[in-house]
């Protein structure tokens, strides 16, 4: 269990000893609780959550064995996730595909090295390779994208 900045307070607040150990045996709850503006029944279970012992997660659970750490829930995805996230991944490339296809063979590739390429290409490169201007490969490129989107909404 951890600890909140009000339990820290209570407990840094314990500058007698005598104090301590009267929470500890239940004495003076109230006294001490009003110090701190808490009732004497929520001193008392920080007082408990504080004087509990530390255990280790390689311990044997009390029941059905194994360790405690075998109760932690994993941080990997659980089949189920995996499928559910394989299939949409698969969806998405298809759907990416079919739009893909609905474009002309230039507009595909600009689409492709500008978007789809670890290292995409820059509008000149583009341009260049296609004995156009800049902006008509940008003027090529918003009207695929614009192609794709519509592709995408009525799906």
């Amino acid at each position: 269990m951890g600890t909140n900045k009000m339990q820290r307070r209570v407990f840094a607040g314990l500058k007698k000893a005598k104090h301590a150990i009267a929470a500890i045996e239940g004495r003076l709850d109230e006294e001490v609780a009003n110090e701190y503006g808490i009732s004497g029944s929520e001193f008392q279970n920080i007082a408990h959550s504080f004087l509990q012992r530390d255990v280790s997660l390689d311990t044997e659970a009390e029941e059905g064995g194994g360790s405690m750490v075998m109760a932690l829930p994993s941080p990997d995805m659980h089949p189920e996730e995996q499928i559910i996230e394989a299939d949409w991944s698969s969806h998405q490339s298809g759907l990416l595909h079919d739009a893909m296809s609905d474009l002309s063979d230039r507009d595909r590739l600009i689409i492709t090295r500008r978007h789809l390429s670890e290292d995409p290409d820059t509008l000149k490169e583009l341009a260049e390779e296609l004995g156009i201007s800049i902006e008509r490969v940008r003027q090529l490129e918003a009207r695929a994208m614009k192609k794709l989107k519509a592709s995408f909404n009525v799906s």
